[in-house]
């Protein structure tokens, strides 16, 4: 029997695909034989009258492979194995076979897959034996294949789930042209298939043939050439199905990281509908697909037309030869349009407008897309953090430059596998969820803002960053490994279940705040050991670094796992740019109760500004000057116009504030509760009754002038109360006081109370 015959096209293939996608296996048996299978793990899954219909759940390895099996049949590839027994010979007598887990094919291409599961997350696995046998057969495998199916393309794909697979592995596999996919790669592809359908089988192939030639494909159109921005651009119109095979379009998520230039959205699966419907109906769109076809260095061919006229155009008519190679043309914008026809029947009769860029820079590509897109849907903010690292990481702009390296460490702590925050980071177009909730914002503006990378200004240096090597490869290469390390010390010392916390437990450790916070205590304990000769991290290896900051790193664990859970809650979900800076400056606290000879810049000043005792001493200390200060001005003023006499004494508006604040008080209240005007004027008032009339020289003497405040006139020289109003407030807002307020208070509490001694008015 042929190998072949072992695969499966039509309605035998959708026969298959219903069992590939059930993860049970199901067995009717006679109600005698149930007791057996209950023993082999089998459970009843329906009760009929004389039949019991079972279930048993396959295996993780093989459901993995039927969901890669499904990915190829969604594609569209027409024709696919059967089952896990299907093998290919790889000998010339065809007596040695290869055992394939999917095998898909189409009319141009065929795809072998070989799958490795396993359950235990982000386990690392040596694969060199397993890879080198699957090339030391490929070439037998490719020669049966062509005997079978000439003129195909033909891609050995390696596909792994939950394994972390070495960067040899990587490489060995990239050596010897077998493309690998882990289940991020897979999950893209799942996703683009759910929007785009089988078209998304175009964006597969423009991956794994870059370049190769598509037989058979007519690629010489009708154009006009012209130059804008300094580029070569051609406007043509073409079938919509031959820029479908040449285009492609790029998704940044972790699963194709490595492509560039990475900008677009994905394409959203409810306006492709639309669209489609659209074109069905008769509709068409005159505006242009913005491209940018890579050449090289060859150049595109362009026969010009021959012509009599005397034609002094900068524009020349002739015939453009495009490249006849997958993924030789980006799409830069006009993705929805582009791929609205893909499934449907117009796609090889009508034509669309292109206007194509000749080897346009990644960097113009972006920037186009974003200029066309500006006024559009706005690009959301995480991806455009993403677009900015592709922009800024090779900028001659220094500052520009490290903006993108900064970038480019938060992006690589969320997509490689060895990084704590793996799958932690919310990168280019992948969605927030509760698992993958640190934002690229606040990653890099934690690095940033630190002493790490050099700080320009107006492309003058500022400041030398503690690792900065001039040069952002040479950098990422100190930096980025310290972070991870420092990183992997928490995440073992803090423990599985408390690291791995989302984002809906308020008091997760791996959120925003917190792990903003954590780099920027990184970043004052590198400066802190710098300076005591400890490191140099311009030339120290990283690890040397790491070992001499994990002490200090310790006392930070130990703080987390003994703070309570509202002390937790209060400093992870704290709003606002300041929830870092408080994380920080709680680390670095603790850090400094153990080493008294670490003393960040500003960390006294900090707390001082939010010590909780200040602020209660401030509130009393308010309260009572308040008292004080209204016992005695009321009895200065009940002397000069006669008790309960406010309209004489006081301005219109005060007047009519407090008594509206009585009415409203003492309404529906019995007499006994009732408040009088007095009850309710604060600084501000007294301030305005200080200063009314003659109030001020004949009832008060000047004598409540603030020593600090001197010179003025009345209003200027009575400032204290409205400073203490101001004070006031804003505790009974925030619960908090600065030191320097905190002291202000003190100040007029103790002036106050001797001035008020003086007079023997109040203080006894």
């Amino acid at each position: 029997m042929n190998w072949k015959d072992s695969l499966v096209k039509g309605i035998e293939l959708n026969n298959v695909k219903k069992i590939r996608k059930q993860e049970y296996y199901y067995k009717s048996l006679n109600k005698n034989l149930v007791e057996g299978y209950l023993k082999e793990n089998w459970e009843i899954d329906k009760e009929f009258k004389y039949k019991t219909r079972m279930k048993k759940i396959k295996a993780f390895d093989e459901i993995f492979e039927n969901d890669v099996w499904m990915l190829f049949y969604n594609l569209g590839f027409k024709m696919m194995n059967k089952d896990r027994s299907f093998s290919i010979p790889y000998n010339k007598e065809e007596n040695l076979t290869q055992q394939i887990d999917v095998f898909a094919a189409d009319d141009e291409t065929v795809i072998l897959i070989e799958c490795k599961a396993t359950e235990i997350i982000n386990k690392k696995q040596d694969f060199k034996t397993e890879i080198e046998a699957l090339k030391g057969k490929s070439e037998g495998m490719i020669t049966a294949i062509r005997k079978q199916f000439p003129e195909h393309k033909i891609k050995i794909i390696f596909s792994t789930k939950n394994y972390n697979v070495s960067q040899r592995d990587r490489v060995r596999m990239e050596e010897f042209d077998i493309s690998y996919f882990d289940e991020d790669k897979i999950s893209y592809y799942k996703a683009l298939t759910e929007h785009l359908g089988n078209a998304a089988r175009y964006q597969l192939l423009g991956n794994l043939f870059a370049n190769k030639r598509i037989q058979g494909l007519h690629n010489v159109v009708p154009a006009i050439s012209g130059k804008m921005g300094g580029y070569n651009y051609y406007s043509f119109s073409i079938e919509p199905e031959t820029l479908l095979k040449l285009g492609y379009v790029l998704h940044r998520t972790d699963s194709n990281k490595d492509s560039m230039p990475t900008y677009q959205r994905l394409i959203k699966k409810q306006r492709l509908k639309s669209i489609q419907e659209f074109i069905e109906n008769g509709g068409y769109f005159p505006n242009s697909i913005i491209v940018s076809i890579e050449t090289g260095k060859k150049g595109l061919k362009f026969e010009k037309v021959k012509s009599n006229v005397d034609n002094t155009s900068l524009s020349k008519l002739g015939f453009l030869h495009l490249p006849q190679a997958y993924k030789s043309i980006y799409i830069i914008d006009g993705q929805h349009r582009l791929y609205g026809y893909s499934n449907t029947k117009y796609k090889e009769t009508n034509t669309i407008p292109v206007v194509a860029f000749e080897n346009l820079e990644q960097e113009e590509q972006i920037k186009i897309f974003m200029d066309i897109n500006e006024n559009q849907k706005a690009v959301p903010k995480n991806l455009r953090n993403t677009l900015d690292e592709d922009l800024k990481y090779e900028s001659k702009d220094p500052k520009e430059m490290r903006e993108g390296l900064a970038l480019k460490i938060s992006r690589e702590l969320g997509e490689n596998r060895n990084s704590p925050l793996y799958n932690r980071v919310v990168v280019g177009e992948n969605t927030i969820t509760p698992e993958r909730c640190i934002t690229l914002e606040t990653l890099s503006k934690a690095i940033k803002e630190s002493d790490f990378l050099s700080k320009y200004k107006n492309n003058n240096l500022i400041s030398y960053g503690k690792f900065d090597q001039s040069n952002n490869d040479k950098t990422y290469e100190r930096l980025y490994p310290f972070i991870v390390d420092c990183l992997t010390y928490m995440q073992k010392e803090i423990g599985e279940d408390e690291w791995n916390k989302t984002n809906d437990d308020k008091s997760a450790f791996v959120k925003n705040n917190v792990i903003s916070g954590f780099i920027r205590v990184l970043n004052s304990l590198i400066i802190y050991l710098t300076d005591k000769n400890k490191i140099n991290p311009l030339s120290d290896n990283p690890k040397k670094i790491y070992y001499e900051i994990k002490n200090y790193l310790k006392i930070i664990v130990e703080y987390w796992l003994n703070a309570s859970e509202q002390d937790k809650i209060e400093l992870s979900s704290s709003y606002g740019a300041g929830g870092p800076i408080k994380m920080c400056r709680t680390f670095e606290r603790e850090i400094n109760k153990h080493y008294g000879s670490f003393n960040p810049d500003g960390l006294e000043k900090y707390w001082g500004d939010r010590n909780k005792e200040n602020t209660k001493e401030a509130l009393l200390l308010i309260d009572s000057i308040l008292h004080d200060l209204k016992r005695d001005v009321k009895n200065r003023l009940d002397v000069s116009f006669g008790e309960d006499n406010i309209e004489a004494y006081a301005p219109k508006e005060v007047v009519l504030n407090l008594t509206n604040k009585v009415t409203n008080y003492n309404y529906n209240k019995p007499k006994s509760q009732y408040r009088g005007v007095w009850d309710f004027i604060n600084f501000k008032d007294l301030q305005a009754i200080l200063i009314y009339g003659t109030n001020w020289t004949e009832v008060f003497d000047k004598k409540f002038i603030f020593p600090i405040d001197k010179k003025g006139n009345k209003k200027e020289t009575t400032q204290w109360l409205i400073d203490l109003h101001i004070i006031s407030n804003k505790i009974e807002h925030s619960s908090t006081i600065t030191l320097e307020k905190f002291e202000f208070v003190k100040s007029v509490y103790i002036w106050l109370k001797n001035l008020l001694k003086e007079t023997n008015k109040v203080y006894s």
